[in-house]
């Protein structure tokens, strides 16, 4: 017959003569609590750090893609749109272009919306960066074909004496 393992919390005078010694020992208990309590002040602290370090990333790359914008764009002393239709005509080429495929139409109708290169600096802030890109990189990786970038946004700008080209 084989001699099994039995499972069991221990030897009852082991455990009766562990107690005793804790009991009659109360600073070898601070001394163990002590050494838990600083491993889970350093645990917390590490993850505070952690978690620190990823805000502050979150927080550089946003910074950084509104200074992207912000180069892309320039004046917007003389912009005929308001901030809030900025705003809501960048929203709509967000719309047109993120997921499956790209709404050209949309595109085109918010591109026909500008009356100077002001409002197109004006969408360009007001879309800031999305996914990490900015509005010249979203239309570019959306719109790989330079013939309907040419049709749909290029060709509007320049009939109305805008320079700016995407």
């Amino acid at each position: 017959m084989k001699n099994k393992k039995r499972h069991s919390l221990g030897n009852p005078a082991t455990i009766i003569a562990t107690g005793e010694l804790l009991r009659n020992n109360p600073q070898l208990v601070q001394q163990a609590s002590n050494g838990v309590s600083k491993f889970f002040k350093g645990v917390l602290l590490l993850g505070g750090c952690v978690v620190g370090g990823l805000v502050i990333r979150k927080q550089y790359k946003l910074w950084k893609s509104r200074q992207d914008a912000k180069n892309e764009a320039g004046s917007i002393k003389n912009a005929t749109l308001s901030d809030s239709e900025a705003k809501i005509l960048a929203e709509k080429l967000y719309s047109a272009m993120k997921g499956l495929g790209t709404n050209l139409t949309k595109i085109k109708e918010v591109w026909q919306q500008c009356m100077n290169e002001d409002d197109v600096n004006l969408i360009i802030l007001k879309f800031s960066s999305r996914d990490g890109m900015t509005l010249s990189q979203w239309i570019n990786d959306d719109i790989s074909s330079a013939s309907d970038r040419e049709k749909y946004i290029n060709s509007i700008l320049r009939a109305k004496g805008i320079s700016k080209q995407f």
